[in-house]
């Protein structure tokens, strides 16, 4: 096999001495995601003797968040947002998975990129899809969590209201939009 001892994951397990969950991690010069799960194994005296480690591919976060569309109602959609803005799923518009809500710096850019937070098949200039009303929600999402945007899906206008949640577990972020032409029609109702 290949030794993992000096992977990131890896390292966070054996200097803490439990177990530690990566972000997600995107392999060179591909789109292929994953996020590993490592955890050291005991003998009897709580000496470590081995590591147990699992990898699955991140995709799972898409199918996870496409069962929870409609939580909020008839035309409500969940996007996933890791803690450096990069979106991990989005129901609504899913060929914007992987890409930066907010605009990024070239050292920012280049900092993810050696960190495999980003796939390095997308380029600087086209990681980010900004979304000025999710980055100001997602900045100060305990001041004022609601917000309004407007997206386009082929071609035409959306408008949505939205809120942002953070998750107690990970670094990241939960973006629920709700469709206003259908959210104002249920409230004239």
């Amino acid at each position: 096999g290949v030794s993992e001892s000096a992977t990131s994951y890896f390292q966070a397990a054996s200097s803490s001495g439990t177990s530690f969950v990566s972000p997600v991690e995107f392999l060179p010069d591909n789109r292929e995601s994953y996020i590993t799960f490592i955890a050291p194994v005991k003998d009897a005296e709580a000496m470590t003797i081995g590591y147990l480690r699992t990898r699955y591919d991140a995709r799972i976060f898409q199918d996870m968040i496409e069962e929870n569309v409609g939580i909020l109602g008839f035309r409500s959609y969940p996007i996933l947002v890791d803690e450096n803005g990069i979106r991990l799923a989005d129901v609504y518009l899913p060929d914007q998975i992987y890409h930066s809500v907010t605009p990024l710096t070239d050292t920012q850019y280049s900092q993810l990129l050696s960190e495999h937070c980003i796939p390095a098949t997308i380029t600087p200039e086209n990681i980010a899809i900004s979304q000025t009303d999710f980055s100001k929600a997602l900045s100060a999402p305990s001041s004022n969590p609601y917000f309004i945007t407007s997206m386009k899906l082929l071609g035409a206008d959306f408008s949505f209201s939205g809120v942002v949640k953070k998750i107690n577990s990970r670094p990241w972020t939960v973006i629920l939009l709700q469709d206003r032409t259908n959210l104002i029609s249920s409230l004239a109702e």
